[in-house]
């Protein structure tokens, strides 16, 4: 896990780097191993959480939290926005 001081240190680029890696882990592994897959969406949820507190002053905090809830929405099959694993994954792969 990065402390906040080390996520605050990061550029934009590279959080999304490193958020992109854990989404797409996250939906891997979400058929084929429920404990892991919990795991890496968690670990996802908590780097959403460091970027828009660390974009609370700053543009781009709505892009952050609408892309928070979609992923929530798609890898916990909520059913509220119309989306796809595939769909998050190519919104994330510039970063990667």
């Amino acid at each position: 896990m990065f402390s906040k001081e080390k996520w605050q240190k990061m550029s934009l680029r590279q959080k999304m780097g490193n958020l992109a890696s854990e989404v797409a882990k996250s939906f891997y592994w979400k058929n084929k191993d429920k404990k892991t897959a919990d795991e890496t969406a968690q670990r996802a949820l908590e780097l959403f959480d460091l970027t828009a507190d660390d974009l609370v002053k700053n543009a781009g905090l709505g892009e952050i939290l609408k892309l928070r809830s979609i992923f929530c929405d798609t890898f916990f099959n909520l059913g509220q926005f119309n989306n796809s694993e595939q769909a998050i994954n190519n919104y994330f792969s510039p970063f990667l």
